[in-house]
């Protein structure tokens, strides 16, 4: 196992978009959108990313969960550099950019242990800025995972009779512009008797096939059943690995503390062995992520991750295994 007292970070922040792209006489303006058929105005969105590393210090919040909703992550970057801090401005009052994707820019954030890093977090710049305290600068980035395609994702469509929900949702998922992940049996065989329109957003129109099976998580969206979990090696939760505490259950969820661990993904299977108390030993699906804490080469800093894990599967049929599409 790794050292869990020293881990490292690398962030990926897009840089802002550069000069307007001309296209049928339209001018830098971006109102010239608007001002005819015509007339479409975009912007080239730049390829390029600044990187942020340790030793540099970084406090972050992810909050991860299988709900519907986007997963969000608050990060404090403290002393960038002045350049880099003027890079990194966002107003979040423009995160629909006028659906044209004016400031779609992706944030990428990465930790590890012994120097295997792995993506924590990924999602889409919602806010950006800095401020100062005492002799330090800090950087605040707000990130939502899957928000801009969420918000602006329009689809325009109808279907047969012997269209399927599943085949309908792959072409929602195209209009919604996210990676495919891992979808589950969570769809009858036909729509309906009539066939089936589309016209409005689209992940509300995937919401509306399959509710809250649906969730987004590191740009890829997913769907499954509760009693359906993501393929991969079961993580042992145990003193040997970080477990901090007891587990305690709240209702039909086990939360569990442990040192942090950004190898977890939602959805996974993961297996207690608690020396304390073997009550909830066994295999669980994580449910919910929030890791917390600071990760620095200049000052200490308390790390942690806290799970949700659904128990009661055993009712359900049992737990099955659902692979990437």
């Amino acid at each position: 196992m790794a050292n869990k007292f020293l881990p490292s970070f690398r962030m990926f922040v897009q840089l802002p978009p550069v000069a307007p792209l001309d296209y049928a006489g339209s001018t830098n303006n971006i109102n010239a959108t608007f001002a005819g058929e015509n007339q479409v105005t975009k912007w080239k969105a730049n390829e390029e990313f600044i990187e942020i590393a340790f030793p540099l210090t970084i406090e972050f919040d992810i909050q991860k969960s299988t709900t519907s909703d986007a997963n969000s992550a608050l990060f404090s970057i403290y002393n960038l550099n002045a350049k880099n801090r003027s890079l990194i401005v966002k107003d979040r009052f423009t995160q629909n950019d006028l659906n044209i994707g004016l400031e779609r820019r992706k944030v990428v954030f990465q930790s590890g242990y012994g120097g295997k890093l792995t993506t924590t977090f990924f999602g889409n710049l919602i806010e950006g800025y800095t401020e100062r305290k005492g002799v330090d600068f800090i950087t605040k980035i707000e990130v939502q995972d899957g928000a801009y395609e969420m918000y602006n994702a329009i689809s325009s469509l109808s279907v047969d009779k012997t269209t399927t929900q599943a085949q309908l949702l792959d072409v929602l998922i195209k209009d919604l512009d996210l990676k495919r992940g891992y979808i589950g049996n969570v769809f009858e065989k036909i729509l309906s008797s009539r066939g089936k329109s589309v016209n409005g957003n689209t992940y509300e129109a995937i919401q509306a096939e399959i509710g809250d099976k649906v969730f987004v998580d590191n740009g890829l969206i997913n769907a499954l059943n509760v009693n359906e979990y993501i393929a991969g090696d079961v993580f042992l939760i145990d003193s040997n690995s970080g477990l901090l505490g007891i587990p305690k259950r709240t209702g039909g969820l086990i939360n569990v503390d442990l040192m942090y661990e950004p190898l977890l993904i939602l959805g996974q299977i993961v297996e207690i062995k608690s020396e304390f108390d073997s009550r909830f030993d066994g295999q669980y699906k994580i449910m919910a992520i929030n890791h917390s804490g600071t990760i620095s080469g200049a000052v200490e800093g308390n790390r942690i991750t806290s799970i949700q894990l659904l128990i009661g599967t055993a009712n359900l049929g049992g737990l099955k295994e659902v692979k990437i599409s």
